[in-house]
């Protein structure tokens, strides 16, 4: 099998400095999958290490969407790659579910297959791996390619979105011991009931991924939009005084302004820390059934989070 290091996988993706999640590739072949590694340590060349959140009080682990565009990327690289015209663009994701923490400085493997295409419609399914075999994640995308001056938004129905009136406002505290600021995907949350909460963002131009992703062409990654759902439920938590192990399913929705949906979320299955000793506030997705992306978002524009709570348990 070919065998890529990084200066040969960029030659097959767009993305550049802390958007480059892959180490090593190997091709797919007939029968055979495609393969990835990676490896992040603290101080990373590539300051990959932003995508990592204090899990127990000095322990990092990679945040739990990001487990997603390390499979999206190992398709892509591993498969047909892109041309320095060319976007991949992946339009959704199917039964994902995260197993284990991928702590800092240690390694992961994993394999990629193609599914097939239908339509301009690339399927593909993968799993991840720790250095002792223990499965990390697993999931199925779909992605297509575009021209990068095509329009990339799907067909949204344009109507006016009913927000609810402000009941509360709850800041999000971007320079908390958790993660990165610019990866807490969630400014404040303004309505909140017992099943019910909406919280938006400003999706800002200095954001620190939007030089790789992608290089003069910024958008917002997908797996940061499925963060924001992570981020609105801890506000949320906060906001309800709800403390402890908390687990949740939940469907969501992202609408861009005050029209257009960009995401949809359903069945997603959340596991929240709040107020629990020896491990910072946090909340991550465990498993989504599957998330739709509709439309892109670009630096300056603004969406709404709508969260559905289905059920909420204290453990």
């Amino acid at each position: 099998m070919t065998q890529l290091h990084q200066d040969g996988i960029k030659e097959k993706i767009r993305h550049r400095y802390e958007n480059l999640l892959l180490d090593k590739v190997k091709i797919a072949e007939p029968n055979h999958p495609g393969e990835l590694q990676l490896k992040i340590e603290k101080n990373d060349l590539l300051n990959r290490h932003i995508f990592f959140r204090q899990k127990e009080h000095g322990r990092y682990c990679l945040l739990s969407a990001l487990y997603l565009e390390v499979l999206a990327l190992g398709a892509i690289a591993s498969t047909k790659g892109v041309t320095k015209d060319d976007l991949i663009i992946f339009a959704s994701a199917a039964k994902y579910t995260k197993e284990k923490d991928f702590y800092i400085n240690t390694s992961l493997q994993g394999t990629v297959h193609s599914l097939g295409n239908k339509r301009g419609f690339h399927k593909y399914s993968g799993q991840l791996y720790d250095s002792n075999q223990q499965r990390l994640a697993q999931g199925e995308m779909v992605a297509y390619y575009i021209k990068d001056n095509d329009d990339i938004s799907q067909e949204v129905q344009k109507q006016a979105l009913t927000i609810p009136s402000s009941n509360c406002k709850k800041v999000a505290n971007k320079n908390s011991d958790l993660k990165h600021p610019d990866l807490v995907i969630t400014d404040e949350l303004f309505f909140s009931s017992e099943t019910e909460a909406w919280a938006s963002y400003f999706f800002p131009e200095t954001h620190i991924c939007n030089k790789g992703h992608f290089p003069g062409n910024p958008l917002l990654m997908g797996v940061l939009q499925v963060t924001s759902i992570e981020d609105t439920v801890l506000l949320w938590l906060k906001e309800r005084d709800i403390r402890g192990h908390i687990t949740m399913k939940v469907n969501a929705k992202l609408y861009k302004s005050h029209y257009g949906m960009i995401a949809e979320l359903k069945n997603t299955e959340l596991k929240a820390w709040h107020d629990v000793e020896g491990i910072v506030d946090q909340c991550e997705v465990k498993s989504v059934q599957k998330v739709i992306f509709k439309q892109p978002l670009r630096p300056k524009e603004e969406i709404y989070i709508h969260i559905t709570f289905l059920e909420v348990q204290i453990v």
